[in-house]
């Protein structure tokens, strides 16, 4: 294995990487001897260095933490995606600034914290503006997503709230309140997704249930004027549906 000292390590301190790839390490392995009781090894598979206020943060993507306890003789293994490591606190120097030297300040990341924390989080905090698009996401997420239930509740009963005169049509309409539902969660996913990065997309986690309820709504009052209009237009989409369950109904 290829070794490398990512800074001047603090006694008790063992870092090795594989190799680098542009501005990264792959292949991670540190291993924290300075609390006899409880060493701990870090394992990840990517990392690049990431400078905040002055302080340098080890960003480790993919990978687990185990935590042995001497007295009890048990380990812990804690996954992880994103986890990031406080460098100062590993060189031993405790001349920097807040935050530093702090090795076990534990940084939790946006899923990790209440909804009340999110919204008054510390926009000064390091680690905030390093994930700044991450926390907008949680945030956003956790807030629109009451809408999402109340929107599919509208929707399924302006589907199948009506009464039907044919099986086919009760079939009908429960397939297609399945696909609006999965197309607003779909459309909803990727909206939080593309939320880390762009304000309007946060906006578009409020915009799709809004939409829905809105037209569920209208569609509840004013289904017998546009229900036939709406049954030609997704005809090429659920007929293939409705043939299906015709044949395993059959068999």
């Amino acid at each position: 294995m290829c070794s490398s000292d990512l800074v001047s390590l603090d006694s008790g301190v063992t870092f090795h990487y594989r190799e680098k790839a542009g501005d990264a390490l792959v292949g991670i392995f540190m291993q924290d001897r300075r609390d006899p009781s409880q060493p701990s090894i870090y394992l990840a598979e990517r990392g690049r260095t990431v400078e905040a206020e002055g302080q340098s943060f080890l960003m480790l993507e993919k990978g687990t933490i185990q935590r042995e306890t001497k007295n009890t003789s048990t380990t812990s293994i804690i996954s992880f995606e994103r986890y990031a490591l406080n460098l100062s606190a590993l060189t031993g120097d405790s001349s920097g600034g807040p935050g530093e030297g702090d090795g076990d300040k534990v940084i939790y990341k946006p899923r990790e914290r209440s909804t009340w924390e999110l919204l008054r989080q510390d926009t000064n905090e390091a680690y905030y503006k390093i994930q700044e698009g991450r926390f907008r996401a949680e945030l956003h997420n956790r807030l629109s997503s009451p809408l999402y239930p109340f929107a599919f509740m509208l929707i399924a009963f302006a589907a199948i709230g009506e009464a039907r005169t044919t099986r086919q049509g009760r079939a009908l309409a429960i397939q297609s309140a399945v696909m609006i539902v999965g197309a607003t969660r779909i459309a909803a996913y990727a909206a939080w997704t593309a939320s880390v990065r762009s304000p309007f997309a946060a906006a578009l986690l409020y915009i799709l249930p809004i939409m829905a309820i809105v037209l569920a709504t209208g569609f509840i009052f004013y289904g017998a004027r546009i229900q036939p209009m709406l049954a030609r237009l997704l005809a090429p989409l659920t007929t293939p549906l409705v043939n299906l369950a015709a044949r395993f109904r059959r068999a």
